[in-house]
């Protein structure tokens, strides 16, 4: 059996993986800073002995929140510029291309060359709910 279907990438489905793929960061970083600044802010002032640990607190929990905020922010504008700036200096990321699924396993091919991954290193394909495939390759995570 063979599956062929001919697509072509566009910006907004480059900007959409890069997010997919960087969501870790886009979460993580933010949420250290929030948990690490104001417990360290707390432990110092406990361990100094500040009778004004609290407020002390509850200062470095709202820098902290404005702060991971910022994070967020410069994340979510560097990727959507990165990725504007990638696809556009790219014409093979912009061409049209041909996915053939068979026996022997997936195989993208375009003007500017071509991609066979073996089913033996393939650990997971399904379909999302928006029709497009996902391909887990062994060894990524």
């Amino acid at each position: 059996m063979e599956i062929r279907k001919r697509f072509s990438l566009s910006l907004q489905d480059y900007t959409a993986f890069n997010f997919f793929a960087l969501r870790k960061r886009l979460i993580w970083m933010p949420l250290l800073l929030f948990i690490l600044f104001p417990t360290l802010m707390l432990a110092t002032s406990l361990l100094s002995g500040d009778p004004a640990w609290l407020g002390m607190f509850l200062l470095s929990l709202f820098i902290a929140i404005l702060f991971a905020g910022l994070i967020v922010l410069a994340n979510f504008l560097s990727i959507r510029s990165a990725s504007k700036k990638q696809y556009r200096s790219s014409k093979a990321m912009q061409a049209e291309s041909e996915l053939i699924i068979d026996d022997t396993g997936l195989r993208e091919s375009s003007d500017f060359g071509s991609n066979i991954v073996l089913w033996e290193n393939v650990l997971r394909a399904e379909e999302s709910p928006a029709g497009q495939p996902v391909i887990e390759r062994v060894g990524e995570s």
